[in-house]
């Protein structure tokens, strides 16, 4: 079929829009393009340059932002999560991989609503449950998408949770 379409023929895994598909994401090594990419937004001489405030808004608005597009597709083994959160602790704190600095303030303090009196940082780990629990609500509110059809029919009835069909057989997203 490559040929007749004329492209050439690929390999999983392959990276799509920067998500490597066909491999599996509950394998800690699979996630590290997205942890180096972390680690270059966060190069040690940005801590050192910029004040507290600086690197809290470089946190939420960069850091925070740039994983929802990976958690949002796949469940992120906590390894990882903690790896991401150290990053990010260290960071804002003005240390890096090797060398760390005193935290002042807890990480469950830091994470708190503003008006709780935190930083309001997210924790990946709840935001990435929310944001495939949103996946679920889709699934079951829009009954004649063309996504849920095709979940339906690659899962079947083989196995049903309450909310989501599920195939064991199939791996992946």
């Amino acid at each position: 079929m490559a040929s007749i379409v004329g492209c050439k023929k690929g390999d999983f895994p392959f990276n799509y829009l920067g998500i490597p598909l066909g491999a599996n994401m509950n394998r800690i090594c699979n996630w590290d393009p997205i942890v180096n990419i972390f680690k270059n937004r966060l190069s040690s001489w940005k801590a050192h340059t910029l004040s507290i405030g600086g690197r809290v808004v470089l946190i939420k608005a960069v850091l925070e932002s740039l994983l929802i597009y990976y958690l949002s597709i796949f469940k992120a083994p906590i390894k990882v999560i903690d790896k991401l959160e150290s990053l990010m602790r260290n960071f804002l704190w003005g240390g890096s991989e090797e060398v760390r600095k005193m935290h002042w303030v807890a990480w469950d303090k830091v994470t708190l609503p503003n008006k709780f009196d935190g930083l309001g940082f997210c924790k990946l780990k709840t935001v990435n449950e929310a944001l495939l629990s949103k996946w679920v609500w889709r699934y079951r509110v829009e009954e004649e998408s063309l996504w849920r059809r095709v979940v339906s029919a690659c899962h079947g009835k083989s196995r049903k949770w309450p909310y989501l069909p599920s195939n064991p057989a199939i791996s992946g997203v």
